[in-house]
């Protein structure tokens, strides 16, 4: 119904925030993909050439306070240093946000990324 004169009208609206990825440098996927040697043959096989990553600068600030620490924490190097020990290769490491997460770690993090759903990185991928 209407309001009548004086009377006040309440809207509630529940707003659904998507994951979204944030960087110290906001880039491409495609920049991304190169930056972590994720290409194979010259050929990006898993990302949205069309993605774009934000800028930390526009994370919540909570999250981006929590970021800048630990990448103070872990020094200038750390896009040099080996962090994960693969057969893939031994690229560095890079401090990221995941915005809007929700309760599914795995979806969230896929969809921040911004990897088509369904695909085989949605069966494989792993989060421990």
């Amino acid at each position: 119904p209407e309001p009548t004169s004086g009377e006040a009208l309440v809207l509630t609206a529940v707003l659904a925030e998507e994951p979204a990825l944030y960087l110290f440098q906001a880039c491409s996927a495609i920049e991304l993909a190169e930056r972590h040697s994720l290409t194979s043959s010259g050929r990006y096989f898993f990302v949205d050439p069309q993605a774009q990553y934000r800028d930390l600068g526009e994370a919540p600030g909570e999250a981006r306070k929590l970021a800048e620490g630990l990448r103070d924490a872990c020094g200038p190097d750390l896009a040099t240093e080996q962090v994960v020990l693969n057969s893939e290769g031994g690229d560095g490491g890079e401090v990221v946000v995941i915005a809007g997460a929700g309760d599914d770690a795995k979806g969230a993090c896929l969809k921040a990324l911004m990897i088509p759903e369904g695909g085989q990185f949605w069966t494989a991928a792993n989060v421990e």
